[in-house]
This record gives C-alpha cells, structure tokens and sequence, in this order.
C-alpha cells in the first residue's frame, strides 16, 4: 500500500488552470513573496501576459489563491518562469506540487525538457 507523506493541507488544495480574472490574486501573491523594502507593487495589467501567452496554473487555497506558477511551452521545450507561493504555506511542499503539475503540463504536450528559470522558485 503507497504512503503518502504529504501535509494533508497540499492535497487538499486544488490547482487549475488560471485566467485573467486570477491575475489580481497572483499580484498580491508577487507582492506577498517580495522583499517589501522595495515598496512598489505589482499591477494586475502588466501580468496579463501570464494568462495571453502560456500556461497559468493556480493553487487555491480556501477562497484564496495559494500558489502561482506560469509554463510557457514552444515546440519540445517548457519552461517554468514564474512560481510563487504565499509565504504562510511555505514549508508544504506546494513547490515541488507546482513543478510537478508544470512538468506534466509539458509531457503532455509533447516537450522533450522543461527548464526552471532563475528566480522561479
């Protein structure tokens, strides 16, 4: 018998596919994740590139969003440019859930590798 040894909190959140109706849940997780010494935020309309050009993938987290990833998939190859996680649920393996969804994204569609840019996690 397969034992998982996951926080019950990562499975019972769900990750779906994201729109642009999710981008200003996923600017308040960017603002949430930087160093907030910068002071600036970041505005939903310059991320509406997530939802236009790849994959956005989103963890809910109760009625909130926990997670973000974006997957951008051109021929064979994906790319992991964007992984942020609501720095309360840091810890729970919830990265390594993303990367996994965003490797499977990209099997599916074919991709011989995926590269996980710098700074995505």
């Amino acid at each position: 018998m397969l034992k998982l040894r996951v926080a019950p909190l990562v499975l019972a959140n769900r990750v779906r596919h994201g729109t642009a109706d999710d981008l200003p849940a996923v600017a308040h997780l960017l603002d949430r994740d930087r160093d907030h010494d910068r002071g600036s935020s970041i505005d939903p309309h310059t991320l509406a590139g997530l939802v236009d050009h790849g994959h956005l993938l989103v963890l809910e987290h109760g009625c909130d969003l926990g997670a973000a990833a974006h997957v951008v998939i051109d021929h064979a190859h994906g790319a992991l440019d964007l992984l942020v996680v609501d720095p309360a649920l840091h810890g729970l393996g919830i990265e390594d859930r993303l990367t996994g969804v965003a490797e499977a994204l990209c099997e599916a569609y074919g991709c011989a590798s995926m590269d996980v840019r710098p700074g995505s996690r």
